[in-house]
Formats: C-alpha cells, structure tokens, sequence
C-alpha cells in the first residue's frame, strides 16, 4: 500500500499553476491557483477554485513549499500537514502521533526533495518560548527537530540546532537545503540556517550586505537559488541571487 500510494503522489505536473496561498493566520480562507501568465501579463491575475485536502474545513490553510510535482501544505500553523498532488489529486496526511503530544509555541516547517536518496522530505522545527526575562520578554528556543521521509513513510527525530531559533515561516527550498533566516548578535544582523536534506546535518550561509541597515528584506529562491531582496523605502529594490550555491560571491 505505501508503495502504491507514493507512486500515486510523485506523478510530475507542468508548473504553469502559481498557488495562491490566502489567510496565513486566519481561518475561513482557501486556495487558489492562477497562471503565471495571467500573473505577469494580466490587468488583474484571474483566480480559480482547486480542490486539496481538508478544502471543507475552516482551518486557515498555508503552502509549506513545492517541489518537482508535490506541493506541502499545512493547516492549523502547523498542526495537520498533508503532500498533495494537485495533477492526481492524490493527498497523504503526514501523521506524527509524537509530535501531538508535544505543547509548543510554534512549529516551523519546510519541504523539499533528496536528490542523494531519491526521497521527498519534510522538516518540522518546533520552537517554545523559555522563562521572563529583564523587560517581560521571552526567549525563543527549540525543543525539537523532525524529519519526515516520504520513501520509508516515517518521521524521525534528529539533533538541535542550538543556540539557534530561526525567524517564522517556512524554509526556502535550493541547493538541495532547506533555509531559514536567522537573527545574528553581530554587525549582520541576519543570515541563513541551512539544513542538507541528504546528510541532515546543519550549516550557515552569510546574508549579503545591504548598503544601509534595513529590516524591510525578503529572502525566497529564484530560478532555483537563493536570494534576497532589499527594499529601499519603495524607491530603490536590490536583489542578490547566489547563482552558485555555497558560493557568496557568485
């Protein structure tokens, strides 16, 4: 049956389809999907209705992350978190009865593919908030880290990333690394925490120089690489992309 339903979910899908994901936080919203070309050409990119997993509910709904022909979603912030094929509208719920009785502050996740093992992966980084301290803030850290292989149909528990909570969202998926952006103590204030999906094993990728300090950034991936972009107060827009992964300066 696992081999029957893993063939059923990795069936590849032309990726003309952008998924528009609706309601982050909020419950009530859905899915939708339009064309790129609609997207980028269009007075306005025209919507359409799709159908997934859990579509009936009123669970606010988000996209972890897609990758050749699988999309991962997630709902709840978390709490349910199904792959799902939209080509066969297949779905599979990726069950962790372990997790579920672990109470925590948030769960942050990513989703991606091994090239190595031939395996889709899923991670799930849980994060708690520790005790006051001065000022009445908490401290973030992480309790717990999971990886969920598609090809033997188990999570696993894998060692912390100490000393290390990265920001909220979802991984940026390149390089055959899930990314998160991390806040640092030193001049920069950020840079990337990445995790190889074929070794499970951590890393550190700098955040490029922006030429004022700035907090208005968005990191993501473009044509399959890193990248990040800086706004300048809606006038000027830098965007850094490492075409060569690993390589800063590439």
């Amino acid at each position: 049956m696992h081999k029957q339903i893993t063939a059923e979910l990795i069936f590849p899908f032309t990726d003309s389809n952008v998924f528009q994901d609706h309601g982050f936080h909020r419950r009530g919203y859905q899915l939708k999907q339009c064309s790129v070309s609609s997207l980028l050409y269009a007075a306005t990119a025209v919507l359409s209705d799709i159908d997934y997993p859990l579509k009936s509910s009123d669970k606010s709904v988000s996209v972890v992350g897609s990758c050749f022909g699988l999309v991962c979603i997630s709902f709840d912030t978390g709490k349910d978190l199904f792959l799902w094929n939209p080509c066969t509208k297949r779905s599979k719920n990726l069950h962790d009865s372990y997790m579920e009785r672990k109470k925590c502050r948030f769960d942050l996740l990513g989703f991606g593919y091994d090239e190595v093992n031939y395996d889709y992966k899923a991670v799930r980084i849980r994060v708690k908030l520790g005790a006051p301290f001065f000022g009445g803030g908490r401290l973030p850290y992480v309790t717990e880290v999971r990886v969920y292989s598609l090809k033997n149909d188990s999570w696993s528990r894998i060692r912390l990333c100490e000393d290390v909570v990265p920001s909220w969202g979802s991984g940026y998926f390149a390089g055959g690394n899930l990314h998160w952006v991390v806040a640092t103590s030193g001049a920069d204030s950020w840079k990337f925490l990445s995790f190889d999906l074929a070794s499970e094993t951590y890393g550190e990728i700098e955040w490029p120089r922006s030429k004022d300090h700035l907090d208005d950034w968005s990191a993501g991936v473009l044509g399959g690489c890193l990248c990040v972009l800086y706004d300048y107060e809606k006038i000027d827009v830098d965007v850094w992309v490492m075409k060569e992964y690993g390589v800063k300066d590439s």
